[in-house]
């Protein structure tokens, strides 16, 4: 560039004004690096800096309840408003061994440790509920419960799995990578027909509003940077969720015995030793042994044993 250019004579005149004092002095030191550093930076705060990392925000589920007609009916065959019951558990282990009954009385007692949290709504008759569910803490289930009039097996529920929150985040983002449709949040889907409550994460069959959902995690696309990291967010969480182990009682050990440590077996008179008199013994006076009362048996210990079972002398 020429400094008889008009771009160079304005970039000077700006260096020229930020290296100069409020009253035109001239300025050494901490500012004036400063105003070189503000005049390099320039090209990147005009957008050609990194672009920001992919983040989709906290996950949360939505639950799309869908009364089918009818819903819950009475012996006429009108359709009954149904108060629901939505759960969130640690572990699916609890569902089907409690009984609506214990639940609707004590949701925290039946369900344990599994346990974490519920809310109640009511579901009227031709009109569709949308509620927005956040999952709390290490919450990995949700369970649906319905209170229907008349109870069919165990169509009072229906259960859905919170998908991984990692996974969720890399789908998202390959979306946008790729340009292509976005990804909502996950959805569970769910029918109340007549006292069946039908539930799933893919929305087959389902009859409702169908907002912006997310497919289910068997048919995420991910791009594998993305799931790498992915997998990285997921160690990280598992690894700031890890329980310590309980620290193992020192159990009993056992007594170590001489054939153990080294040294043989006594050479007691206690059955079954092989220098004593017992049943069997190589060098008792048992059936197939030598003529004498031991004289010249053999002996597999160390040192013979001298009659009563008192130890050797060494």
């Amino acid at each position: 560039m020429s400094r008889s250019t008009p771009g160079f004579s304005a970039f000077s005149a700006l260096g020229a004004e930020l290296r100069s004092g409020p009253s035109g002095g001239r300025v050494r030191g901490p500012r004036a690096g400063l105003g070189a550093l503000v005049l390099g930076l320039g090209p990147l705060a005009a957008g050609g800096g990194c672009k920001p990392p992919c983040d989709a925000g906290d996950l949360a589920v939505q639950v799309l309840v869908h009364p089918g007609d009818p819903l819950s009916p009475d012996d006429q065959g009108r359709s009954l408003p149904t108060t629901v019951h939505l759960y969130q558990l640690k572990t699916a282990e609890p569902i089907g061994k409690v009984s609506l009954d214990a639940l609707v009385a004590d949701a925290k007692g039946a369900l344990g440790e599994g346990y974490v949290g519920e809310e109640t709504f009511v579901v009227w008759p031709e009109k569709d509920d949308v509620r927005t569910v956040t999952p709390k803490g290490d919450a990995h289930h949700l369970l649906l419960v319905a209170e229907f009039r008349r109870l069919l097996g165990t169509g009072w529920y229906s259960t859905y799995d919170i998908p991984d929150s990692a996974l969720h985040e890399a789908a998202v983002c390959t979306a946008r990578k790729k340009k292509k449709k976005p990804v909502g949040p996950p959805c569970f889907y769910v029918t109340l027909d007549q006292y069946t409550a039908y539930g799933s994460p893919s929305g087959a069959g389902f009859e409702g509003p169908r907002p912006l959902c997310a497919p289910p995690p068997w048919m995420y696309e991910i791009d594998p940077r993305a799931q790498r990291k992915a997998e990285r967010k997921r160690r990280r969480q598992q690894k700031g969720q890890r329980i310590p182990r309980a620290v193992r009682p020192n159990a009993p050990r056992a007594p170590i015995t001489p054939s153990q440590a080294g040294g043989g077996s006594p050479p007691g008179p206690g059955l079954g030793s092989p220098s004593g008199p017992g049943l069997g013994s190589p060098s008792g006076p048992g059936l197939g042994s030598p003529p004498g009362p031991g004289l010249g048996s053999p002996s597999p210990s160390p040192s013979p044993s001298p009659p009563g079972g008192l130890p050797a002398p060494r």
